[in-house]
């Protein structure tokens, strides 16, 4: 997920897996008054909400996703190689 601020208020969007339906959580949230707008699908979601709640929203999503994912799963999108990781790899990761 990644937000920007605007007049403390936070729009993002939000990327998921297959398997954890990330539009589903968020229009939970707005029902719950926890977020202003927001809603998606199971791959990808948008949301915003006012900056006082990030904390709030940070948390109930953390809780329900290892609710609803118990079981460690492992999913990888690529591999590389021993070789690839410097410094200039990890500066990167940081940034991210």
């Amino acid at each position: 997920m990644v937000l920007t601020n605007s007049n403390d208020i936070l729009k993002g969007s939000a990327r998921s897996t297959s398997d954890f339906n990330i539009g589903e959580l968020i229009q939970e949230t707005c029902q719950m008054g926890i977020t202003l707008s927001g809603g998606g699908h199971n791959l990808a979601a948008g949301v915003s909400l006012k900056k006082k709640k990030l904390n709030f929203f940070k948390e109930y999503l953390n809780r329900i996703y290892i609710t609803k994912n118990s079981q460690s799963k492992n999913f990888y999108t690529s591999v590389i190689s021993l070789k690839s990781i410097n410094k200039e790899f990890t500066e990167k990761i940081y940034l991210l």
